[in-house]
């Protein structure tokens, strides 16, 4: 009778050390904690190879930013370029962070749509998400919401 109290305890203590390991891989899964929308605005031309910052936002993990382009009036606006920068303030000087080593990574987003940009503010160091957009074909006006915490996968992911 004992060999089976012992083996049972054994066996429970066994389980338990199981779960808690299993417990503690989740916790390092990244839950996005900053992703309410804010609004971003830009008269964009493909001429021009200036990028526009959208202020910044506290970044507080190693997500994905979210951007939803959500309309391009007042010319033929279709693509943009998106890069992630991040910064120490929400108006701070933009350091590229699009990747692990802190250079620049450039995207397109091929129409109005709804993307997770892949990006390194947070494994860097720097406290603020400050993407960075230009017109990559035609110009107008685009606008649409932002957060720098990405919530969802059913989105666009640039990487």
């Amino acid at each position: 009778m004992k060999k089976k109290t012992i083996g049972n305890k054994i066996m429970m203590i066994m389980m338990t050390m199981m779960l808690l390991l299993t417990g503690l891989g989740a916790s390092k899964s990244v839950f996005a904690a900053n992703t309410s929308d804010e609004n971003w605005s830009f008269n964009l031309s493909v001429d021009s190879s200036k990028f526009h910052y959208i202020k910044g936002r506290a970044k507080t993990n190693d997500s994905k930013i979210y951007i939803n382009w959500q309309t391009a009036y007042g010319g033929n606006l279709s693509k943009l370029t998106v890069s992630p920068f991040g910064a120490d303030s929400d108006t701070g000087s933009a350091k590229p962070a699009g990747t692990r080593y802190g250079g620049q990574r450039n995207y397109v987003m091929n129409g109005c749509n709804k993307y997770a940009v892949k990006n390194y503010v947070h494994e860097l160091g720097m406290a603020y998400a400050r993407p960075a957009l230009r017109a990559n074909e035609g110009k107008g006006t685009a606008k649409g919401v932002w957060s720098p915490d990405c919530a969802g996968n059913s989105y666009i992911i640039l990487q």
